[in-house]
């Protein structure tokens, strides 16, 4: 994503919040760490694709694009 990327500058902005607050925003590859720090054990780390930007060739990263395009209009 570019640095101008409405979704860019909202995490940026979040992620500044967060920092003042002493809550840094959860990154991928600390998740695991703090979790297991908090006292969980077990933990498994799951990866999914998550569509941004144009609409995917995939129909099925389509379907899902849809369905976040909703819950994003729902929330904002």
């Amino acid at each position: 994503m570019k640095d101008d990327n409405p979704l860019s500058i909202a995490i940026q902005l979040t992620s500044g919040a967060m920092e003042s607050i002493g809550r840094p925003f959860p990154v991928v590859g600390t998740l695991r760490k703090r979790l297991e720090d908090a006292g969980f054990v077990d933990v498994k780390e799951v990866f999914y694709k998550q569509p941004f930007g144009p609409w995917p060739k995939d129909p099925m990263y389509g379907h899902d694009l849809a369905l976040l395009g909703i819950v994003l209009i729902g929330i904002g």
